[in-house]
């Protein structure tokens, strides 16, 4: 935790003057009153922190996109997906989706899809979505 004595708050920044006290604690709702931006940490898909918690946001260089991290897996923040159907000996990321037998399916994990879309299924590679409402697939 890092205490105001470690804190210098200036009209446009709040840093801290102990490095080896990186993290600042915030109990309430931040608002923050600007036009500007927020810089959020940044980094590769292979610098994603370890170990990960729900609500983790970051943006990822390598995609090109902010991310958040919930349910096991990191997905993109916003935007749009494409979603395809599943394909045998291809790559997939955590978090993108594959229709299967017309039903939504999302990758947990990285990994290369077997010859079978059951096999990757009994391995725990996908999970299938249910989602609420009406989906509309345009072509």
């Amino acid at each position: 935790m890092v205490h105001a004595a470690d804190l210098t708050v200036k009209a446009d920044a709040l840093t801290t003057n102990n490095p080896a006290k990186t993290i600042i604690d915030v109990k309430k709702n931040v608002d923050i009153q600007s036009t500007g931006g927020l810089y959020l940490p940044s980094g590769t898909t292979a610098q994603q922190p370890a170990p990960y918690k729900d609500g983790m946001l970051r943006y990822n260089s390598t995609l090109g996109t902010a991310e958040i991290y919930s349910g096991g897996v990191w997905g993109e923040v916003g935007g749009s997906t494409t979603i395809a159907d599943w394909v045998a000996s291809t790559d997939y990321e955590a978090g993108e989706f594959v229709i299967e037998s017309l039903k939504l399916y999302r990758a947990l994990l990285n990994h290369t899809a077997s010859l079978s879309f059951a096999t990757d299924l009994a391995n725990g590679d996908w999970e299938e979505i249910s989602p609420t409402g009406t989906i509309n697939l345009a072509s």
